[in-house]
């Protein structure tokens, strides 16, 4: 039974995955307007900060934007990465709760 649990939830995923639809955005277009969407942006990687649990990374192309990311992940200042998220708004300032971070 579990194993055919398995199989539906990935289908099911699959399925949904299909449907999904990611923007591409540059950081100096993104604004309090795209709260709630889904994105993806890439940026290097201008400051780091580690804390219990998630992480705050910003990055920059000609604008800074703070990523919130909830996995542990190697980076340093001055890597290229591509973030995908959903565009949130904390204290008045816009930032990407990151589902996935990768080094271009």
């Amino acid at each position: 039974i579990s194993v055919a649990c398995v199989i539906v939830g990935l289908i099911s995923l699959y399925i949904a995955s299909i449907f999904v639809e990611v923007k591409d955005s540059r950081i100096s277009e993104i604004g309090s307007e795209d709260v709630g969407k889904n994105v993806r942006i890439k940026g290097t990687v201008t400051g780091l900060k580690a804390y219990e649990g998630f992480s705050i990374i910003t990055i920059s192309e000609r604008k800074e934007l703070e990523i919130l990311l909830f996995d542990k992940i190697n980076l340093s200042k001055g890597d290229n990465i591509d973030v995908y998220g959903k565009v949130e708004e904390n204290d008045g300032k816009t930032e990407i709760i990151a589902d996935v971070v990768r080094r271009n």
